[in-house]
């Protein structure tokens, strides 16, 4: 896992100077929440609005020990924040909130 993330953390550092130069972005990411879309708009040098939108749906069925497993994982959240560059770099305060279903439910038979 490392030497994948590596290679992802190094060109974010190194590509976040000229995605600093546009106003609006958009972008994918992976993660515990499952798949997710997010898109930033720089209102200006002081101010970026951010939305997010991650989402997954996971089933499985498994049995061990004689006992039948039956599992479902319903996740889906949404944020929208502001986040306040007082410098006008890379140092920012962020501000804002996650909404969100996540539904898990479970079930065996012996």
């Amino acid at each position: 896992m490392k030497t994948f993330c590596a290679p992802l953390v190094l060109a974010g550092v190194l590509t976040a100077g000229a995605a600093a130069a546009q106003p609006l972005a958009v972008g994918a990411n992976v993660g515990t929440p499952g798949l997710g879309l997010q898109a930033t708009y720089q209102v200006s040098d002081l101010l970026v609005l951010r939305g997010a939108l991650d989402g997954m749906s996971l089933n499985r069925d498994e049995a061990y020990s004689d006992i039948a497993y039956d599992g479902k994982a319903r996740l889906m959240t949404a944020g929208l924040f502001a986040d306040l560059h007082p410098g006008g770099g890379a140092f920012f305060l962020s501000g804002g909130a996650y909404a969100g279903k996540r539904e898990l439910k479970l079930s065996a038979t012996p």
